[in-house]
Parts: C-alpha cells; structure tokens; sequence
C-alpha cells in the first residue's frame, strides 16, 4: 500500500466517525383523571419520538398525553433517534382513576322495581323487563355511572299490591367497564 492509499483510508475512517452524543432517555407518568394520563419526556440529544403506550396506540409527540380506557398496568415504551443514535426506555404505569358503570335490568318482572346502591336512597326504577341482556345505554333499565373501582352494595324493591319483594347484595365495579347485574324473580 503506497502513501496515498494510507492518506484515503485515514481520511475515510475520520470522515465516518461520529463524533455526536447519544440520546438519553427518561420520562414521567402522572394518572390525572378518568384514564387521561400526562407523559413527560426527560431525554437530551433527541430529533425524534415514538411512544407505545402499552394499549394498541402509538404517538411520535414528544410529551403527550393519553387516556385509557381501563385501568390496569401498562407497559409504556418511549424510543428516541438523535444524531448519535438510539435510545429505548420501558416503565410500567399504573392507571386507577378510569370510572366504571353498573346496570340493573330484569328479564321477568311485575310493577316498577327501585334500586339504590352504597347506602344511598332509591333513586331508579327498573321499568320493563328485556328479552336478552340489555346494551349499559339502554332505556328501561338502572344505570348508575362514574363508580370507582370496588365492591358497592345494592339493595332493590318491588311492592305490588301491599306485598314487597327484595334483592340485596354486593356487585364489584371494574374501571373503564359497564357491569351488569340481572335480579332474577
């Protein structure tokens, strides 16, 4: 190899070298309220971002906000690309404050049936039975929103002509999810 070669290939390998740092990455989580959930991003020598947020949905914003739709833990991955490279983190995230719905509805019943639940007085009736398990939006039926995730107590009451019929019980709400509770005569 003569001098000039030397020269070139020196000046090749010089030329490819990258001399730029390379990215770091971190972030924040804070569940905010009913599933919505503020990401902050703490990283340096970064042009780009691609979040996963654990649940199907993706974005390239560099501190978004997203809102789940039940709450559970969530692996949340945060890719960033700079001029020296690439950089992955993955956190778990906890969510907690997305509010459940619980429904009553009957498929056989006599005259109005109150419901109430925790405690609280009556405040709906279940006015007509369906021939299959109603839609949570439906009509007719009691649906009681915004519930935080738990066992919540209920106590129901027909009274048809001077006599009473009852059902009481516990019913466990899940955030982010319609369940629905049947009273069977």
């Amino acid at each position: 190899m003569n001098r000039i070669q030397h020269i070139l290939i020196f000046f090749i390998l010089v030329s490819c070298s990258n001399d730029e740092p390379a990215p770091q990455v971190s972030f924040t989580a804070s569940d905010v309220a009913h599933g919505s959930v503020s990401f902050n991003q703490n990283s340096t020598n970064v042009t780009s971002y691609l979040w996963d947020f654990g649940d199907g949905y993706s974005t390239d914003v560099d501190n978004p906000t997203h809102i789940y739709i039940y709450n559970g833990t969530y692996v949340v991955t945060l890719t960033v690309k700079g001029k020296g490279g690439e950089a992955t983190v993955k956190q778990d995230v906890i969510v907690k404050s997305v509010l459940g719905e619980l429904m009553f509805w009957m498929s056989k019943k006599g005259e109005d049936v109150r419901v109430a639940i925790d405690e609280g007085s009556f405040t709906g009736n279940i006015d007509w039975a369906f021939d299959s398990e109603p839609e949570c939006t439906s009509g007719g039926a009691v649906t009681y929103s915004n519930l935080s995730d738990g066992e919540h107590t209920y106590h129901a009451v027909e009274e048809e002509g001077g006599t009473s019929k009852g059902w009481s019980g516990t019913v466990t709400v899940i955030g982010g999810k319609c369940v629905k509770k049947e009273l069977v005569y």
